[in-house]
């Protein structure tokens, strides 16, 4: 047995099993960005002077999210009393990779709750 080439063949393999994360990492990070966006511009429009609560739970990007994505994310929004649970905002946020808000609208429409890549609940 040739343990150089054993050797070799473990450090590529490695190599390339390491280099294959890069696009999901890059993926969730354009993800989070967006999502950011989204929250920053919702809580200014809607829910201005107040304090809201943000946990983020991103999904974890797949292989046919990472070759079908575009450049963009449709994220849905709403704002609910900690309390009562009423919804007191709701939006569509469409949001670039590099966290650029593209449109920030209110109502959300059903194709739009049906379409979007994340649903995001903020409790005030």
């Amino acid at each position: 047995m040739n343990i150089r080439g054993s050797t070799r063949q473990a450090l590529a393999l490695s190599a390339v099993l390491s280099l294959s994360t890069v696009p999901f990492t890059t993926q969730a990070a354009g993800a989070d960005r967006a999502l950011d966006a989204c929250v920053s511009a919702f809580v200014e429009r809607y829910l201005p002077q107040h304090t809201v609560t943000v946990r983020k739970l991103l999904p974890a990007p797949s292989p046919l999210d990472l070759l079908a994505r575009e450049d963009h994310y449709t994220i849905v929004l709403d704002a609910r009393s900690k309390r009562s649970g009423d919804v007191l905002a709701q939006a569509s946020c469409i949001a670039s990779r590099r966290g650029d808000v593209i449109v920030l609208e209110s109502p959300v429409a059903p194709e739009q709750l049906a379409n979007a890549d994340f649903r995001a609940t903020l409790l005030r």
